[in-house]
């Protein structure tokens, strides 16, 4: 087994064989609690809400950015046949011989001039294991790995000896910006090499600062404005690209031909040292970049990166994953994800996750949909976003996931972030989850654990899938916590490495201001909002439910679910919900309608859904849906009108729900300041 897949614990839920082995199942979904109580967590402070832009402006950018500072130019140009995209006509290719990497005469090969570099380790270094094509050994004897091991990502070196490995131009610059520039319409089949593209040795980039970029230009002999095209190595276990410090990878087209059995990826970021801390690879941005076809399109695979930037891509057909990994300050934003992941519950379309701590990580304004038809998928199955693990200051805003209605299921699950049966602790601190469109989720829309002091608002849940019920937002989604040696955390968990070894309390949070509407195809029954297992202080208010189907099905149709004591929620209140099932039962476990939920609060001296006159309580907000906001891969227009918030005038509160809410997020999810009070949903 190659090192990539055990260095960040495996693409399919973080070390699929150690999941499997300790009988967790993991990735999303929900499970039972415990009743162990931690110490009440400190107070944390959800991040302010971003203004989000959209994907046009950012691609805008990346084509409209100039070459690096002073930046050395070395250019290139092929024109071989492609599978699918052939080179744009008038292509004249390159010559590694006679060119001189000049704008007018390229050089084709884009491994040339190549070097290698030699790294000498001392006897008890620590080295990892490597592909026999990337790395020889010229002296000493490290041994090979068996592929059945999984267990260890390196060992000591017997005798002193050398590792020399290929690189390309750009990787070899040791001071200055360099530029490696690709003719537009140019088509090139990557070296057959497991890192067919290495950028990786080029260390001397500052922290905080890009360096190098590999990038397009345009030929003499014409080429327009189409993206270099990059066909990868259709070899097992195979990089196209590792990329280095203070690099970016930008307006590119790369096609893959993965299987979901070959682990072919797009980028493999990645660095390992010989001995003494690993500072991870930092400065790296991938940036209006065509992944088609890979199995894991972006592999981010060592939590102690920094910087890494993705964002303005368009990621399409993986077959396992479009993005695996996180570190700090990592950015994912503002990419389009069309149909990854495949039959696998484990394979998602974006899987944020740690083992180690990290700070600082945004995913804005992300568009998803579908997965992966060639995989033998015919509906969503796992959750096509995920989030695992110990991670400070996370901001998920402005994203929108949308599922066919004829394919969301029971198998699909939103958008999740909770402990998923890790075999490690987990933890949001300082949490923010707004702005969100989520279009038939599944099982939940919005799930979130492990998150003290979280909050979830200004968020539009669709749920439009014939026959199929679900929950609108779930807390926490995954279960209680856990500590060490329950469900999967390993009595030998070690703190060595910053790792908690139990999940944090959830409890304490903000629920406001959402809209969440079940369509009268979702005839399955509703949960609107359910805050159960564990945590006080909860705060569910100003929000929008509507149940607009008249059968329920085998489900029940109930607003809120909050099975605690009463002691645990502090504010509830101000919130809308009405259905067209007469059924409908304002709190679902105690089986109770608003009248009889506001007098049994009041005789807990409870104020809970008092402030609710009869105008806001129980009125039906007329949402109506003219067309279905289902957006396919090519239809841009409409996906930027959903992004910009185009369905505001059919989710516009009426006006008995305008300025009956308590304060709330200054602005509502189109960016229209709210006035005091505000109108109770996600929109003014």
């Amino acid at each position: 087994m190659p090192i990539r897949k055990i260095v960040f614990a495996n693409a399919r839920c973080m070390a699929l064989s150690l999941l499997f082995a300790l009988g967790l199942t993991g990735c999303g979904g929900s499970s039972s609690g415990n009743t162990d109580s931690p110490l009440e967590p400190p107070p944390y402070t959800a991040p302010a809400q971003p203004t989000v832009r959209t994907i046009d402006s950012v691609v805008a950018a990346a084509v409209a950015e100039p070459y690096l500072s002073g930046s050395t130019v070395m250019h290139y140009c092929d024109c071989q046949n492609g599978n699918t995209v052939q080179p744009a006509t008038g292509c004249i290719a390159g010559n590694d011989a006679s060119g001189d990497g000049s704008a007018t005469n390229p050089f084709q090969n884009v491994g040339y001039p190549g070097y290698n570099q030699t790294t000498t380790y001392a006897a008890g270094d620590r080295i990892t294991y490597n592909d026999a094509d990337y790395e020889s050994m010229v002296s000493g004897n490290i041994g090979k790995m068996p592929t059945s091991y999984v267990g260890t990502f390196w060992q000591y070196v017997n005798s002193a000896h050398h590792a020399v490995s290929a690189g390309t131009w750009l990787g070899s610059r040791t001071s200055g910006n360099n530029t490696v520039a690709l003719c537009q319409g140019g088509v090139w089949n990557a070296p057959a090499s497991s890192r067919s593209i290495n950028l990786s040795h080029s260390t001397y980039c500052p922290l905080g600062q890009t360096c190098g970029e590999f990038r397009e230009y345009t030929a003499t002999w014409g080429g327009s404005s189409v993206k270099p095209t990059i066909y990868g190595y259709n070899g097992t276990s195979t990089s196209l690209f590792f990329p280095g410090n203070g690099q970016r990878i930008m307006n590119l087209s790369l096609i893959g031909s993965g299987t979901g059995s070959t682990d072919q990826e797009g980028f493999f970021i990645y660095q390992w040292v010989a001995s003494g801390p690993n500072p991870g690879l930092h400065d790296i941005t991938i940036w209006n970049v065509d992944m088609d076809g890979f199995d894991l399109a972006i592999h981010d695979a060592n939590n102690e990166h920094r910087n890494i930037t993705v964002t303005g891509n368009h990621i399409s057909n993986s077959t396992v994953m479009a993005f695996l990994g996180g570190n700090n300050n990592l950015n994912l934003n503002y990419n389009y994800f069309h149909n990854n992941g495949s039959t696998n519950m484990f394979d998602h379309t974006v899987y944020i996750a740690s083992h180690l701590p990290i700070t600082g990580v945004n995913a804005i304004g992300n568009y998803m949909d579908g997965f992966a038809t060639s995989t033998g998928a015919t509906s969503c199955e796992g959750g096509p976003f995920v989030i695992h693990g110990e991670i400070t200051d996370l901001v998920v805003s402005g994203n929108t996931i949308i599922e066919h209605p004829d394919t969301s299921g029971p198998g699909c699950w939103g958008l999740s972030a909770n402990h998923g049966g890790y075999p490690v602790g987990t933890y949001i601190h300082n949490g923010l989850f707004s702005n969100n469109i989520i279009v038939n989720g599944g099982n939940q829309a919005i799930g979130v654990d492990n998150c003290p002091d979280c909050v979830i608002e200004n968020n539009l849940i669709i749920q439009d899938s014939p026959g199929n019920g679900g929950t609108g937002i779930h807390v926490p989604s995954f279960g209680a916590h856990r500590v060490i040696g329950d469900r999967g955390i390993p009595t030998t968990c070690t703190t060595a490495a910053g790792n908690t070894c139990r999940d944090e309390l959830t409890t304490r949070y903000i629920i406001r201001n959402n809209t969440i509407y079940f369509t009268a195809n979702a005839d399955n029954g509703m949960t609107g909002i359910w805050v159960d297992n564990e945590g006080t202080g909860y705060q569910i208010y100003n929000n929008t439910i509507r149940y607009a189907a008249t059968t329920h099905g085998v489900n029940s149709v109930s607003c809120l679910r909050l099975p605690l004591a009463l002691s645990a929620y502090s504010v509830v209140n101000n919130n809308n919900c009405s259905s067209a099932d007469n059924t409908l039962r304002w709190e679902q476990n105690r089986r109770l309608s608003l009248a009889d939920w506001t007098a049994l609060a009041a005789g807990s001296n409870y104020n809970f859904d008092d402030a609710n006159t009869s105008d806001i309580s129980t009125a039906d907000p007329a949402f109506t849906l003219s067309a279905y906001p289902y957006i396919t891969w090519s239809d841009s227009a409409l996906a930027h009108a959903l992004f910009n918030n185009g369905t505001t005038n059919v989710f516009a509160p009426p006006s008995s729900l305008a300025g009956n809410g308590r304060s709330g997020p200054a602005q509502d999810m189109a960016g229209t300041p709210r006035p005091t009070p505000p109108a109770i949903g996600a929109f003014q």
